[in-house]
């Protein structure tokens, strides 16, 4: 049972990390890429970063309740 809920809060620390750096590539995205790139590449270089940024929150969130519903069944 202990190591149970140590596996859950493990993961749920996991996943909010996960969320933050997700968070922060998806609001900063305009910053995080190099201005000194032509238009097109640098908006797609945006649209990568964000698309990257989005995939960490979706997969910080997943995470913790996966580690949550394994733990009760």
């Amino acid at each position: 049972m202990t190591a149970s809920l140590v596996n859950v809060a493990v993961t749920l620390v996991l996943g909010a990390v996960l969320v933050g750096v997700g968070r922060w590539a998806v609001v900063g995205a305009d910053r995080l890429t190099p201005p000194r790139m032509g238009d097109d590449e640098r908006d797609r270089r945006v649209r990568t970063v964000r698309r990257g940024g989005w995939v960490c929150v979706v997969v910080g969130t997943a995470l913790p309740v996966a580690a949550i519903v394994m733990t009760v069944i």
